[in-house]
């Protein structure tokens, strides 16, 4: 799922760890687990990931902002309009939207995507037959 990027691996597994089990499911019905099962020691690892999914409507602007970001592995919001066919406001927009679905998140005055959006990312892109990275 992660394409063999670390970064983006180690993220989906720090996602997905607790300190308690999710559902009492397995457990006995003392509450008692095997010994050492519930220790401070003990991290569980949730089922679900809870991925950013991107929206579906003008879903070629969002696309658009999504290859710049990634070519340039994060940009300024403000070479966004001169770098894109759209206008400033709908950049800012669609940028808010974007990092509100924890997509892309700020990072001082540049914007990237995120190491949980990534994959969503990437196959918007594909769907539309941008070029990808092969692995």
């Amino acid at each position: 799922h992660c394409r063999g990027n670390p970064a983006v691996a180690w993220r989906y597994w720090r996602q997905r760890l607790r300190t308690e089990p999710e559902s009492d499911q397995g457990q006995p019905a003392d509450g008692q687990g095997p010994p050492g099962a519930q220790g401070e020691d003990t991290l569980w690892l949730s089922d679900s990931l809870n991925e950013p999914v991107p929206p579906a409507e003008r879903a070629d602007d969002f696309v658009l902002i999504l290859h710049a970001l990634l070519l340039h592995n994060g940009l300024p919001s403000p070479l966004l309009p001169e770098l894109l066919p759209l206008p400033a406001g709908q950049i800012a927009s669609l940028l808010a939207r974007l990092e509100a679905l924890g997509i892309v998140e700020p990072d001082g005055e540049r914007r990237r995507v995120t190491s949980l959006g990534y994959a969503a990312a990437r196959e918007m892109l594909r769907e539309r037959s941008f070029l990808v990275d092969p692995f």
